[in-house]
């Protein structure tokens, strides 16, 4: 029989939470980037501890205020 692989992931960067203790339970992680109410040196911390502990990561854009302020752009 073939063993089932599951991804387990998380938006994580955020800074909301303790992404250290997720990053020790997930497979992959999306990192925040863009219009996210993190700071840069949040989300390159996190990127560091997932490649640090072999997480697997991806983006997890956010929309910027012009997108909320003008909502006929397009996304």
């Amino acid at each position: 029989m073939t063993a089932t692989r599951i991804d387990l992931n998380a938006d994580l960067g955020e800074g909301v939470g303790d992404d250290a203790a997720m990053l020790s339970l997930v497979t992959s992680a999306n990192i925040a980037c863009g219009g996210h109410a993190s700071d840069p040196d949040l989300m390159f911390a996190t990127l560091r501890l997932a490649a640090d502990r072999g997480v697997a990561i991806g983006a997890h854009p956010g929309l910027s205020l012009i997108h909320i302020s003008e909502p006929t752009r397009p996304y």
